[in-house]
């Protein structure tokens, strides 16, 4: 069953089977079929993706950056009114 907020209870033998515990994070997704099919994903931790993400070789003007980003604000807002 479906509850009102959208939440679904995960029968005990398959949270046994698959070792779901509390605040473990599962992956919802449909297939060619249209089947539903839930994983259980494990949540990474700081050491594991460490460098998954680098900078490019232009130093970062936060500054610029800060300036360019209340510049778009301001633009939008007047473009709206």
């Amino acid at each position: 069953m479906v509850t009102q907020k959208g939440q679904v209870t995960i029968p005990l033998a398959v949270r046994k089977r698959l070792g779901i515990e509390e605040k473990d994070i599962l992956v919802w997704e449909i297939n060619a079929d249209d089947e539903v099919v839930v994983k259980k994903t494990k949540q990474l931790s700081l050491d594991e993706v460490f460098g998954a993400i680098t900078l490019s070789d232009m130093p970062i003007n936060f500054k610029k950056m800060h300036d360019d980003a209340i510049e778009e604000h301001i633009e939008r807002t007047l473009a709206s009114t």
